[in-house]
């Protein structure tokens, strides 16, 4: 549906500059935009002509307003001040939407006032009942779908992500958050490794110094979405992913537990789903930014959108951001860009469609692959500075992803819509490694080897995603169905070549200079992986009103998963699997802001292991049980919930001792059930007060194997992350500060050292951070923020390859912004 943007009152001056820069932006997009472009459409408010059903309950004008744009798909913007103690009746039957926003603000002194694009501006009546708009400051804004862009919120208002019904946080009968725009600014978050750092019940673990690999109720989560379309993501043979720059991004919503309904195959830990930021301004705007941080980290960023057409109704937006940072580990380099560009046309009343394409290129230079030795030679354990590495100048990951895509959203009447998604990736890394494998003498700093390597590989996706969704009239209440068909072909190749040793020399002093090999060498031994995975799946879900405080959500998803497998090491394999994935949530308005909720959902997960009679073991399967109570605060402008949640996975592998495939010597597995993960969530994110913003939450989880023993022990069990902003009142109002701290429990892996196996342990450790925010002027803000305050010494991977990677030391990023 059309959106709006927070509405400035502007002088004729300004209006005629932004008009001959909005000519001069428009030209850069129409090469992009050409064949929108040259659709015309009515006019956006025809179709607001249309009637629909709407059932809103009696509430504050403020909650029925949220609910009105949520079913209608209306854009409001409104003063929060004009709604305070105001009430409204609500609404039920067949309206248009201007009709029915006049019949939801009548007698509360207000209208509302429609926009070019659809939209509406809510303000007070003048007493005269003249037109003339005063001059104002949108301080609330509400998108049907869910943009956070620009609303100053922690929180939002519609989530599609765990049930594609479009429901808010509260009326969702799953755990689910979001880390938004607003958070993104005010923590500096850059890449998706931060912001997923500072998300809640999600745990990082690091591999190296380009890739890590995220974790949520004691599983790791590879299931991902990009503006919803379901996807997958290996984090080992990654083309970027984790180093994602969030520039183009509105939001990140998260769910967490099994998410089979929507994505399919996957882990039951959690799914991601990053929500770029759409062309839907009227006029044009934007910002532009300038950072400088701790070790000499340069970084600049610019956005801008504009309509392409005189009417609006084809708008274009740009995006692109560089950065040029070395690190607190020698020899690091890294060089990163991104570019986005994305066109939105109507092409008629209540249809819009969406082209974009998004580039991103990370060129790191000196990263390590794995970490620092652990021990001396002679057991003692190592005690090497942050800033120590393994890495040589030639080492490095290179990446590149690219990705084309197209929405249409259509409206079908009667409140029905459709939305059809088409993702077209690629992407390719290039790496060259040293890996040091041995431990040197503590004295001379001799003994190390290092062990060479270079990997390359591509990886090409396309995905699609089409469903309708809307209201049916049955038994006298008004239900929410959904239907839908996805599905996603991936291919991955994944060569490798196996150098020669190198020896390190004084470990102590080195440099990291030594010759890189000749990857041509017949001499190295090769190999290749190639991979190739195809998904289907059709879904339905249906949100049922069995009476005013109980709703019912049910759904399921039927899945064709195909795996081929091809390798050098004799493990190839191909399989065809199916299954269905039930969901159902029960909730229960306690009043109009608390609820409990109660729901069950499903995943899968094929397996590449074979019994001793040849037969392909089922796709393991994760099941998840939750409950808790949600509270939706101020309309929905805060939100928090307390959930308990249980996960069993049955049918995964284990090795069938003495026993092999067949007439082979390939090992031979069994299905065995019994892995569990139990745990309590906390998660509280929003406006507590005006101009005060919190994103908090506490999160258990005890997740163990079929034998008891603790399973991925190198994820910390509990979670806090807190993160606050407040912007002073009065005369000190140009000013915003704000901080928070991440805290984890202890972790400990099982590692291999010169005396054997050994038990290495990180304890829970506390990081803390500060944010000061000063507006020199309306459109000029200068910005600092302190990460790791009190400078914690802490390992952000412990034991895996053996080895150990130092948490970043204390630093600090300027950020100068300019927005109009």
């Amino acid at each position: 549906m059309p959106s709006t943007t927070p509405i400035y009152a502007s002088s004729a001056s300004t209006v005629c500059r932004r008009r001959v820069a909005a000519l001069a932006v428009s030209q850069a997009l129409w090469l992009f935009a050409a064949s929108g472009a040259s659709i015309l459409a009515p006019a956006a408010q025809a179709a607001n002509a249309a009637r629909m059903p709407i059932a809103i309950p009696a509430g504050t004008l403020e909650q029925v307003l949220v609910r009105f744009g949520q079913q209608t798909g209306t854009m409001l913007s409104y003063q929060a001040a004009a709604l305070a103690g105001k009430r409204s009746a609500g609404l039920t039957g067949s309206y248009s939407v201007p009709a029915a926003l006049g019949a939801i603000v009548a007698g509360s002194g207000l209208r509302a006032v429609p926009q070019a694009n659809g939209g509406y501006v809510l303000d007070v009546a003048p007493a005269d009942g003249g037109q003339t708009m005063p001059e104002m400051k949108v301080s609330a804004s509400f998108d049907a779908n869910g943009a956070t862009e620009g609303s100053g919120a922690y929180t939002t208002q519609t989530m599609r992500s765990a049930t594609r019904l479009g429901l808010s946080v509260r009326e969702t009968p799953q755990a689910v958050s979001v880390v938004t725009r607003q958070q993104m600014d005010d923590q500096n978050l850059q890449t998706v490794e931060e912001v997923l750092q500072n998300a809640a019940g999600i745990a990082i673990n690091r591999y190296d110094s380009d890739r890590t690999s995220f974790f949520a109720r004691g599983f790791s989560i590879a299931s991902y979405q990009y503006d919803g379309i379901p996807t997958t993501v290996d984090n080992a043979y990654n083309v970027g992913d984790s180093t994602l720059d969030m520039t183009a991004y509105d939001r990140v919503e998260i769910v967490r537990g099994a998410t089979g309904l929507l994505t399919g195959a996957g882990e039951p830990s959690a799914t991601i789903n990053l929500v770029r930021k759409r062309a839907s301004s009227g006029q044009l705007a934007g910002n532009a930014a300038l950072s400088l941080g701790s070790w000499n980290n340069a970084r600049a960023s610019a956005d801008l959108s504009t309509p392409l057409t005189a009417d609006g109704k084809v708008r274009g937006r740009i995006v692109a951001s560089y950065q040029d940072s070395e690190s607190y580990v020698n020899l690091y380099h890294g060089k990163k860009a991104m570019a986005y560009a994305t066109v939105e046309a109507d092409l008629a009343p209540g249809s819009v469609l969406i082209a974009g394409y998004e580039y991103q290129d990370n060129r790191p230079r000196g990263g390590m692959y794995g970490g620092l030795p652990l021990w001396y030679a002679d057991g003692e354990r190592a005690t090497f500075s942050r800033s120590a590495t393994t890495a040589t100048t030639w080492s490095r990951w290179f990446s590149t992803s690219q990705t084309a895509f197209l929405r249409l959203e259509q409206s079908l009447g009667s409140g029905w819509n459709l939305t059809a998604m088409l993702n077209h990736g690629w992407g390719d890394y290039s790496a060259a490694e040293l890996f040091a494998n041995t431990w040197p003498d503590k004295a001379t700093g001799q003994g190390v080897t290092g062990y060479s390597g270079f990997y390359s590989g591509t990886r090409r996706q396309d995905s699609v995603d089409a469903y309708v969704q809307g209201p049916v009239q049955l038994l006298g209440r008004t239900h929410d169905m959904a239907f839908g068909v996805s599905g996603s072909n991936q291919f991955s190749s994944n060569p490798g070549v196996a150098g020669g040793s190198v020896d390190y020399g004084n470990f102590h002093q080195w440099q990291g200079v030594t010759p890189e090999p000749d990857w041509n060498n017949p001499n190295f031994s090769r190999w290749q992986l190639l991979d190739t995975v195809q998904q289907r799946g059709i879904y339905g879900t249906a949100r049922f009103s069995l009476a005013d405080p109980l709703k019912l959500v049910v759904g399921a998803r039927y899945s064709r998963y195909k795996a081929d497998h091809v390798d050098d090491w004799g493990g190839s394999y191909a399989y065809a699997k199916h299954a269905v994935t039930p969901y159902a949530g029960l909730v229960w308005d306690i009043d109009a802001q608390h609820a409990l909720y109660t729901s069950y959902s499903k995943i899968f997960k094929p397996q590449g292991y074979q019994d001793r009679f040849g037969r392909y073991l089922d796709p393991v399967q994760g099941k998840n049980v939750e409950a808790g109570v949600k509270g939706e605060y101020f309309a929905g402008r805060l939100n928090a919930a307390l959930a308990v949640f249980r996960i069993a996975q049955d049918g995964l592998a284990q090795e069938d001792t003495g026993h092999f495939v067949g007439n082979s010597l390939t090992q031979a597995y069994f299905a065995a059930s019994g892995t569990t993960s139990k745990g309590v969530e906390l998660d509280v994110s929003g406006e507590l007060a005006k101009g005060w913003n919190v994103s908090a939450s506490v999160s258990h989880a005890a997740a163990e194997d079929n034998t008891g023993a603790r399973l991925n022990s190198y994820v910390p069990q509990t979670l806090a992350r807190v993160f606050s902003t407040y912007q002073l009142p009065g005369d000190w109002r140009a000013l915003s500060v704000g901080g928070g701290v991440n805290w984890q429990s202890g972790a400990y892996r099982d590692a291999t050292g010169p005396k054997g196996t050994e038990r290495v342990e990180q304890g829970g450790y506390a990081v803390a951070s500060l944010m000061a925010k000063y507006a020199l002027s309306r459109q000029l803000s200068l910005q600092a923020n302190v990460n790791n305050l009190f400078d914690k010494h802490y390992y952000s991977q412990l034991g895996m390859y053996n080895q150990g990677y130092w948490g970043a030391p204390r630093n600090a990023r300027v950020t100068l912004r300019y927005i109009f």
